[in-house]
């Protein structure tokens, strides 16, 4: 074996004792203070940058999670690609596994569908994540796979050029195909964004050449905060560090619970300083879980817990499909803890692609299915790794109807099957978007199919909403609904308030409120924006840091001349961005505007009370360049409990009796008749099997329970109406028409208000 060095980093500077010290940091300024101590920290010759540019850097991923999961997951292709070496096999040629449960299996001799029944043994050195840190917002990330030497930096960890392309999308059985990179945790990570990257190229493969460690540590700087700073990499004399090849120990075992060494010989380890904040290692297994559906590898997380509180604890990650998806209990009792499964074929240039997907119904007790999810329903995988998911909106499509169970559903879409140009032409590499060309609607007409034609997943729907609707009929959900429809009404205040009439003129005047609100002008403005001004600026000073109480959104308000589609996309002149950064960090917001008047709308953020937080909100054009910038601190405070709004008046309700035919000769009624008010008990009496009502159901059996419910609903707030109007002593045969033509325009409602009808009622109760 040929051993190549490089002279040019031969300085008096002890490479391996600064490597090392960095690495034993956990905070940011620890970071800071060791390149100062080494007179580091300021020399611009030692630091090589516009190699990575901020453009590139942050058009990856927004979520932090999913730009770690990157980061594993190239971790794991690199075990695979290593053992493969190893064994004198060309990755790229004809005698690789050309998927990852064969490579698993011929390369590990796991099962890839039984990882959950490994020693921990067996993988506990091959790949691990460790969270620490003061704040818990330190990240290592070690393998002992294929490594890279200090002379292929440039070309490897140190290239995300957007010409090169994957290196790996010509390997079958590797996952990280079509992701942007581990780069993508430059965005998350805060300040200085510090990344340290150590490798040694495994020893054990033919093309070995080095027998050093190389290493540097990324950085960005930025002088001035109103500009763009610069992504950095420490170098000497042009060359990333190196020192010969030693045991570099990750974890020491008088780290309890560990009770172990783990030691890392060569591979690669990554460290992330100052990143997103793990506030809570069990969400973050269960996103990694699901991000990772089907791991090639099993990940132990070593959770080091907050400094100096004792809380350390390991958690192995095997992927949904090992964990999750068949553990006993979680799953519909009709599917018998199995999934639904099928494939579909599209046609794509020519050629038959191969779709293969699972359906999971979880029980509606699963209090832990809503974190989990967290409004993932459909998943996009490639080689076992996420690429893309969607809400569950599918699940409510017309054609499918399927919406009282889609909180319930998680489809997981499997694409291993499709060739590379294929996967290429639907994928992209911030895994939050797809190309939305011929191909991708193809796949939602066939999972719309797909889900349309399952009698299974109908009949589980159908459970449920006949389930539900015997729920909503009773008096407390009725006397729940109408309280909600009377803070909203005030037509439905007055309806169930005892000792008042139904006011017509009150009527009119709302009807004319709602005329004069839905057609007020829309505000046309400016675009780009010239003007965008905080409101009370006074009161994000730094001083004052207005409250943010913990677990709500903060709403900012802006005055500013953007017109009122300024986050339209089909306006002429495309459309305007608002970033939102708390503490550096990019925070999930909804913008809206409307009239010269600006809200921005961040969701909570993981941070403590009494935390203070920067939050700086920008204001882009259609080329995403910053025109306006502002900073706003705000001071993360207790929750306050607000009393709920009172409505003055509690409804009061009448007594009703719905009867069916078997009934129709005690209250003299038939076929053709749908209500009747008796005075003497003060009881409306209602028609289950009118002829209206059975007619309709006729034509649209499937959503009988639905169409039951609003009926009834209609008509009982209808017969309120009718019996407020008109006496019922006074004239029963005029109540008795109108109560007939109220059931045929019941029959007309009954198209859209099932739908509104339920939502209205979980609202209420």
């Amino acid at each position: 074996m040929t051993i190549t060095r490089n002279p040019a980093t031969q300085q008096n500077l002890d490479q391996a004792k600064l490597c090392l010290e960095l690495f034993s940091c956990d905070t940011e300024n620890e970071v800071t203070d060791v390149l100062k101590r080494y007179e580091l920290f300021y020399t611009k010759e030692h630091w090589k940058e516009d190699w990575y540019t901020y453009g590139i850097i942050h058009s990856q991923m927004s979520d932090p999670l999913g730009a770690l999961s990157e980061l594993l997951v190239n971790s794991s292709d690199s075990l695979l690609i290593s053992k493969c070496k190893e064994r004198g096999i060309d990755p790229y040629g004809e005698e690789a596994p050309k998927s990852a449960d064969v490579a698993v299996k011929k390369l590990l001799g796991w099962d890839n569908n039984a990882l959950t029944k490994l020693p921990k043994k067996e993988y506990e050195k091959l790949l691990g994540m460790i969270i620490g840190g003061n704040d818990r917002d330190t990240i290592t990330v070690f393998d002992s796979g294929e490594g890279q030497a200090p002379n292929d930096f440039k070309s490897t960890f140190l290239d995300i050029g957007p010409n090169k392309g994957s290196n790996k999308k010509d390997i079958g059985f590797t996952m990280g195909r079509f992701g942007g990179g581990s780069s993508a945790t430059f965005e998350h990570s805060r300040g200085a964004k510090y990344k340290l990257i150590i490798s040694r190229k495994n020893p054990n493969i033919s093309d070995c050449d080095s027998d050093e460690i190389g290493w540097t540590i990324i950085r960005y700087n930025q002088p001035d905060p109103a500009e763009e700073g610069k992504y950095q990499y420490l170098h000497f004399s042009g060359e990333v560090g190196r020192f010969s090849a030693r045991t570099i120990q990750i974890i020491p075992s008088d780290q309890r619970p560990f009770d172990r060494d783990i030691n890392w010989d060569y591979g690669c380890i990554q460290k992330l300083y100052n990143y997103s904040p793990v506030n809570n290692s069990r969400d973050l297994y269960s996103e990694i879980n699901l991000l990772l559906v089907k791991p090639n590898v099993p990940l132990i997380i070593h959770d080091d817990g907050n400094k100096g509180k004792n809380q350390r604890i390991e958690r192995t990650v095997s992927g949904f499909l090992n964990v999750v998806g068949t553990k006993e209990g979680r799953l519909h009792p009709r599917l018998n803890n199995k999934p639904l499964s099928g494939q579909f074929t599209i046609d794509n240039e020519g050629l038959h692609q191969k779709i293969s997907w699972e359906i999971y119904v979880f029980e509606e007790e699963n209090h832990d299915l809503g974190k989990l999810l967290k409004g993932k329903h459909v998943l996009y995988t490639l080689g076992g790794q996420c690429q893309y998911f969607e809400p569950g909106n599918i699940f409510g499509r017309n054609k499918v109807r399927l919406d009282s169970i889609a909180k319930q559903c998680l489809m997981i879409l499997d694409f291993s099957d499709c060739n590379n140009n294929t996967n290429a032409s639907l994928f992209k590499a911030d895994r939050e978007t797809l190309r939305n060309n011929e191909f991708k609607q193809s796949i939602t007409k066939a999972i719309t199919q797909q889900l349309s034609e399952n009698k299974e997943l109908k009949s589980i729907a159908l459970d449920k909403e006949e389930k539900k609707a015997g729920e909503l009929s009773t008096p407390k959900a009725k006397e729940k609904l109408y309280e909600d429809l009377s803070k909203r009404n005030p037509m439905v205040s007055d309806l169930f308030s005892p000792g008042k009439s139904f006011n017509r003129k009150k009527i009119k005047q709302f009807r004319s409120r709602r005329a004069d609100n839905t057609s007020e002008p829309q505000y046309n403005g400016r675009f780009p924006a010239s003007s965008f001004d905080l409101k009370n600026p006074d009161q994000y000073s730094e001083a004052v840091a207005r409250n943010w109480e913990i677990g709500s959104t903060a709403k900012i308000k802006f005055s500013t001349d953007a017109p009122d589609d300024f986050f339209s996309l089909n306006r002429e002149g495309g459309h305007g961005w608002i970033d939102v950064y708390v503490d550096g960090v990019k925070a999930e917001d909804e913008s809206t505007t409307a009239h010269g008047q600006m809200t921005v709308s961040i969701t909570s953020v993981k941070k403590r009370i009494g935390d203070k937080v920067l939050c700086e909100i920008v204001m882009s054009d259609t080329q995403k360049k910053a025109r306006f910038r502002h900073y706003c601190y705000m001071t993360i405070s207790q929750k306050t409990n607000k009393p709920k709004p009172r409505i003055g008046v509690k409804a009061k309700l009448p007594k009703t009796k719905w009867i069916k035919k078997d009934e129709w000769p005690e209250y003299d009624m038939k076929d053709g008749d749908v209500a009747k008010y008796l005075p003497q008990i003060d009881t409306f009496i209602f028609n289950e099997d009118t002829a209206t009502l059975q007619e309709q159901l006729q034509h649209r059996p499937q959503e009988k329970p639905d169409i039951t419910m609003a009926f009834k609903e209609a008509i009982e707030i209808s017969a309120l109406i009718a019996n407020k109007e008109i006496k019922e002593t006074d004239s029963p045969e005029k109540f008795k028409e109108i109560m007939q033509f109220s059931a045929k325009s019941a029959v007309v409602l009954t198209h859209d208000l099932p739908q509104e009808l339920t939502k209205a009622k979980k609202r209420a109760i």
